[in-house]
């Protein structure tokens, strides 16, 4: 079976497409991508005069990692244009490629194997005060199947979004199910710190092992 190929992050990082001050259209309202907003569920829709201080601009489909706390693993794809601008926190880490497919990317994001990585970049004394460092991350490297091979696992449903992947978090903190069979491997990446089970690496090998 031949490996998978990985590429590093910086190939998907995207360039920056400027900022905004929202306080200086004070009466339109925004599409905000904050952490807040990551830990609701939903970007919020805020009038300039709401928001204070200035935002990235992002693009439907950018897929964005949390620099800030970052042993609460936080990854969050930009939703569809609504008409208005969208703009996200500076706390974010934003990527975007044609070569990898935005929900296939968010599921690399959240897992373990990343997420060792990721950890290693960061700095601060503790606690709210720990970032991890965008240039270090950019060397990480994740594996990249063909763009085909991507899209086939995310619309077989393998890659679950966020709110499906909450809520099966609270069934089975109320269950406490046993693991499927298909997969002997778990993660604790739910934000509220409950085991979930992940399936196996679409290759057939569990990537949890690698």
């Amino acid at each position: 079976m031949s490996a998978v190929p990985s590429i590093a992050l910086e190939r998907v990082m995207a360039p920056k497409r400027g900022s905004v001050d929202p306080s200086a259209f004070p009466d339109e309202e925004f599409d905000l991508y904050s952490i807040p907003a990551f830990d609701q569920g939903a970007p919020e829709t805020l009038l300039g005069n709401k928001i204070g201080s200035t935002k990235q601009v992002v693009q439907p489909g950018d897929v964005l990692l949390s620099r800030i706390v970052p042993h609460i693993r936080r990854a969050w794809i930009v939703g569809p244009n609504r008409n208005r601008r969208i703009i996200a926190s500076g706390e974010w880490i934003v990527f975007r490629g044609k070569e990898i497919e935005p929900r296939y990317l968010r599921h690399v994001l959240v897992g373990d194997p990343f997420h060792a990585e990721f950890m290693r970049t960061v700095s601060g004394v503790g606690g709210s005060l720990l970032r991890a460092r965008p240039r270090y991350v950019a060397k990480i490297h994740v594996p990249l199947p063909s763009l085909s091979e991507q899209r086939r696992i995310a619309a077989n449903g393998l890659i679950p979004d966020l709110r499906s992947t909450l809520r099966r978090c609270r069934i089975r903190r109320r269950s406490r199910r046993r693991p499927p069979s298909n997969c002997r491997h778990y993660s604790s990446n739910c934000r509220r710190r409950t085991k979930i089970w992940r399936r196996c690496w679409p290759t057939g090998r569990c990537w949890m092992r690698n």
